[in-house]
């Protein structure tokens, strides 16, 4: 074995606390790597068995969605383990100046001095990856269970709402290349932590290291006097320290400033810390506004019918025209709906939309100014207007005209409007009572016209009739229509017994020649709850919200151990310190009012990185989210709190526990140990 070898395997045993520490970073972050790239690899294998090889036309799109979040988190991780691990081998490293000095006054060179460094890291390495390759397997079979259990159940439910009902089938998949990726990318960010403090170390001369070891690193003080006494002069006529803390938060504050490089790593994985709770937080936040967005309100059993379609651009107009393979009429409706309604004389509402395929040129003066603000002028005064053409059952068709005071077979205008606004949902009253009749425009130029015989207020209609609202600014409730969707809303007590009975009536009505529906029959009927989809979203946040906070909660294990270490051992080092400051007169109180202060500033140094970037990533993200949904970012404030008096509480405890120890001690005994 080498010498350098063999000095670097004495230093890990002889520095057992620092040598634990830097194995559980390096097998957390392996542990971490391994997790995220088994994943990867197990949606891969999802993604052939649900789409085949090459994973469909959109292949390129789904890679791409199991990529990017592994890139980001391996990223972060990198990160974390590059700040905390570093910091062990530089500590290292400053610790044992004098060991390198004296080996160079023996005749040792830079490069050995630098191996002895990288070797500590490769002994280190051998224990900690291997380590995190085993965690690294526990969590991803603990994570595959914990998903395979929440899609078992998302399986059962889309069976009932998906177009084209499919299985999902999600189990972790172990395979050499993940080992080998999380391996070797453990150890590329080991070697790269390791190096920097290595090649510093190989510099430093023998005089340099002999004065090193005195213990204050006297060779630095020529260079840094001037800048400390200014930093110090500075501090001290802080009128705003002054005020709030006194001369221990003086003090307190010179201490960090003198000390900076040493609170580097500390100030680093706290913002990270930070940062990281305030971005989980925000982005489960915003799906569960989604989810809340999307739920229609009502717990009905529907039947639903939608016709499949084909676009093209109409040759003679250039506009995109949609043809509707089997749409639905009136009559059928109606049909339908008697049938359904047999069912132990259930009340059923029927609601049919046409929303693509008619436009409408409207006049300036028919429209309030809240509508024009939503759209462009095709031509001077004049917009075009998506129309929504919609029939109900006729119950409820005949209430609505019996609300609007007109007689059955009138169209009636709903003059309501609900549309996102860049995250806020806007609603508004479209039309002016002045709009007496409509054009309705097909894409080929073909053109109808409709009388409007009574304007009403979204509110009349039936309450399963009100979500079609958010799609078009013009809805017309016409007598009689051919429709590409309609939906059955029914309330009834047995709802198994319902839906197996609603089966039997679409069979009868929509009968099925092949198992794929809807591409080669030309529609689809699905039975379910209103509210299933929602159900399905919401089982997807559960997942996602249990699988990122899981990755952060492990992540910031690394930070914390290192982070509690660092301050631990940076505390017990200041035992003079203190020892100094208690034999000129400063009391128990004082002294912990310092380290409190310490603490204080500490935390707000890492609010002051970790907040704006908790707050810019999921304001970033919500830019996109925004233009589909009402969903605007806010401010997790409670989640800031929490996340800012945490990291206060760790400092803070530390301190208070290292300066609890102090009282028994020995004030002489301490001084004269240290000047040893």
């Amino acid at each position: 074995m080498r010498i350098t070898a063999k000095l670097a395997l004495s230093q890990v045993r002889k520095s057992k606390q620092r040598s634990l520490g830097a194995i559980f970073a390096i097998a957390m972050s392996t542990a971490l790597l391994m997790t995220i790239s088994s994943f990867v690899f197990s949606g891969r294998v999802m993604l052939q068995e649900m789409l085949g090889e090459n994973y469909g036309v959109y292949g390129t799109s789904y890679m791409a969605y199991l990529l990017i979040p592994a890139l980001i988190f391996s990223l972060l991780i990198c990160v974390m383990a590059v700040t905390i691990i570093s910091n062990v081998f530089q500590n290292s490293a400053e610790q044992r100046l004098k060991q390198f000095s004296i080996l160079k006054c023996v005749g040792g060179t830079a490069k050995q001095i630098r191996e002895t460094v990288i070797f500590e890291c490769i002994w280190l390495s051998m224990i900690g990856i291997p380590l995190g390759i085993g965690l690294g397997m526990l969590f991803g079979v603990c994570g595959a269970s914990v998903i395979e259990a929440f899609v078992e159940e998302a399986n059962r439910l889309q069976k009932s709402i998906a177009m084209q009902p499919f299985e999902i089938s999600f189990h972790y998949v172990l395979t050499p290349e993940a080992v080998v990726i999380a391996a070797v990318f453990s150890l590329t960010v080991v070697w790269y932590a390791a190096y920097k403090p290595a090649k510093k170390a190989a510099k430093i001369t023998a005089s340099e290291g002999m004065h090193a070891g005195l213990g204050e690193e006297n060779h630095k003080q020529g260079r840094q006097k001037r800048k400390i006494k200014t930093a110090h002069h500075s501090f001290e006529n802080s009128r705003v320290i002054n005020a709030f803390m006194g001369f221990e938060g003086v003090y307190a504050n010179r201490n960090l400033q003198r000390n900076a490089k040493r609170h580097q790593t500390t100030v680093r994985v706290l913002a990270l810390a930070i940062m990281l709770i305030l971005t989980a937080g925000s982005l489960i936040e915003q799906l569960h506004l989604i989810s809340a967005y999307m739920d229609p309100g009502i717990e009905d059993i529907i039947v639903d019918y939608c016709s499949s379609r084909e676009k093209h651009v109409n040759e003679t107009t250039g506009r995109v025209e949609e043809i509707y393979h089997k749409p639905i009429d009136s009559s059928t409706v109606e049909q339908v709906t008697t049938q359904l309604a047999a069912y132990e004389n259930q009340e059923v509402a029927a609601v049919g939309n046409d929303t693509a395929t008619y436009y409408v040129k409207a006049s300036k003066e028919h429209m309030t100014e809240a509508l024009q603000e939503c759209l462009t002028e095709s031509l001077p005064g004049m917009y075009e207007v998506k129309a929504d053409l919609m029939v109900l059952d006729r119950a409820n068709y005949e209430k609505l005209c019996q609300k609007a005071e007109v007689p059955v077979g009138s169209v009636l205008l709903i003059n309501n409007y609900e549309y996102n606004d860049n995250g806020y949902l806007k609603k508004i009253v479209p039309f002016t009572d002045a709009m007496e009749q409509v054009t309705l425009y097909r894409a080929d130029d073909t053109k109808r016209q409709l009388a409007i015989d009574a304007t009403v207020s979204m509110e009349l209609l039936p309450e399963q009739a009100r979500n079609g609202i958010r799609m078009t600014p013009l809805h017309l409730v016409v007598p009689e229509w051919s429709v590409r969707y309609c939906t059955w809303y029914c309330k009834p007590e047995d709802e198994q017994g319902y839906m197996d009975y609603a089966r039997e009536v679409t069979d009868r009505f929509f009968p099925r020649m092949t198992d794929n529906s809807y591409q080669l029959e030309g529609f689809t009927v699905r039975i379910s709850r209103a509210d299933m989809l929602v159900k399905v979203l919401n089982i997807a946040i559960v997942i996602g919200q249990i699988l990122l906070y899981g990755f952060i909660i492990l992540l910031l294990c690394i930070g914390f151990v290192s982070t509690v270490s660092t301050l631990l051992t940076a505390q017990l080092l200041r035992a003079r310190e203190f020892a100094i400051l208690k034999s000129v007169g400063m009391t128990m109180k004082s002294l912990q009012k310092m380290m409190l202060c310490e603490s204080v500033l500490c935390t707000a140094k890492a609010a002051v990185w970790g907040v704006p970037l908790g707050i810019l990533f999921p304001y970033l993200i919500n830019v996109s989210l925004r233009a589909m949904f009402p969903v605007r970012y806010r401010i997790p404030w409670g989640l800031l709190g929490i996340s800012l008096s945490f990291v206060f509480a760790l400092i803070a405890g530390i301190s208070c526990w290292t300066v609890y120890r102090m009282r028994k001690q020995n004030i002489s005994e301490n001084i004269r140990v240290e000047m040893l």
